[in-house]
């Protein structure tokens, strides 16, 4: 399976994309924003295609299997330059970013050129339970990532 992630556009603060599977939209996406030198925890990753695997433990892991059950795993992505557990995981603002993806079913404007999502935990176990399916079918996932904004 293949997910792409279009970078629609880039303002002061962070990144809004949307994941997308053929025709269908399955979520918008949050990241922080590019820049050079990266940032620790405010850079977002380069562009390229990523394989996703899941990962079964970290920080996060307790968190979500307390919330969404043992079975749980993280969506990771897997050798990104210069990055480590970089996830797609839930989250509203770039405060809720570590260099990760946020996932979530819409995006507004609450500040001049601030923007956040909204329904994130519903757009991300859409995308989880869509993931969990091809994993479960031995199929392996992988997300390409297009900086639309750029052209």
């Amino acid at each position: 399976m293949y997910l792409i992630l279009k970078r629609m556009f880039q303002t002061p603060t962070e990144t809004i994309g949307k994941l997308v599977h053929g025709d269908e939209i399955i979520c918008y996406t949050l990241e922080d924003i590019a820049r050079e030198p990266k940032v620790v925890g405010e850079t977002r990753i380069p562009a390229g295609t990523y394989q996703i695997k899941k990962r079964t433990e970290g920080g996060m892991i307790r968190k979500y299997r307390e919330r969404f059950g043992n079975s749980h795993y993280m969506l990771w992505l897997q050798n990104v330059p210069n990055f480590q557990y970089i996830m797609i995981h839930i989250g509203n603002t770039k405060d809720d970013s570590e260099g990760c993806i946020l996932a979530g079913t819409s995006y507004e404007e609450y500040e001049p050129d601030k923007y956040r999502l909204l329904n994130s935990t519903g757009a991300y176990l859409y995308l989880w339970n869509m993931v969990d399916k091809e994993f479960k079918n031995q199929n392996d996932v992988y997300i390409i990532i297009i900086d639309e904004e750029d052209g």
